[in-house]
């Protein structure tokens, strides 16, 4: 498979993939996130070489590439200049690596310690709905699924959407009912 900027040869830049290329480590530089510039291509239906829709994943492989820098490899190390043009130049190239591989950058490894202790089917939502007819209620009864708020803090939701289809009005605090839900086991104990 061709890398993302140049032709089937390897040896000659494809103008249009490189100045997408150099939009986009400049965006990244300049501190815009990985998600948000995936979201920008898709929205602008630029493709990877492959014809796919890139991810996080693949763009984060590309700009790590030091074929863009000009540099040639063998098993993974970089053994000198390659003879085909740079896309960016290697001070960019350095600057990329190090912002990519920066350890606040890094998502934190998973444990088995589960975060959410209600998770899995436990809880179901209660909400009232109207009927198909229009002239009663009936309870939601569609599971609860968990979810991080925007600031992080831990909580139970009814989705709206796939898969569960519910109300999407409730939102509960992990902590809170997690704490309640204790309080009420230990004291039927």
């Amino acid at each position: 498979m061709r890398c993302y900027g140049y032709d089937e040869t390897g040896r000659e830049i494809i103008d249009a993939e490189a100045t997408v290329i150099r939009e986009v480590v400049k965006r990244v530089l300049d501190g815009d996130s990985m998600r948000s510039v995936v979201a920008d291509l898709r929205a602008r239906e630029v493709v990877t070489s492959a014809g796919r829709p890139w991810t996080q994943q693949s763009l984060s492989r590309l700009l790590r590439n030091p074929r863009l820098a000009g540099l040639k490899t063998y098993r993974g190390e970089v053994v000198g200049d390659a003879p085909w043009p740079a896309i960016i130049d290697r001070d960019t190239h350095q600057q990329l690596l190090a912002l990519l591989d920066a350890t606040e950058r890094k998502q934190p490894h998973a444990t088995n310690q589960r975060k959410y202790l209600l998770s899995g089917g436990f809880l179901v939502c209660g909400y009232p709905l109207p009927d198909e007819a229009g002239t009663g209620t009936h309870i939601d009864g569609k599971p609860l699924y968990t979810q991080p708020s925007n600031s992080g803090k831990r909580g139970y939701v009814c989705r709206a959407g796939s898969p569960s289809y519910g109300c999407g009005r409730i939102r509960i605090a992990a902590e809170s009912l997690e704490e309640e839900v204790a309080a009420r086991a230990l004291a039927r104990l």
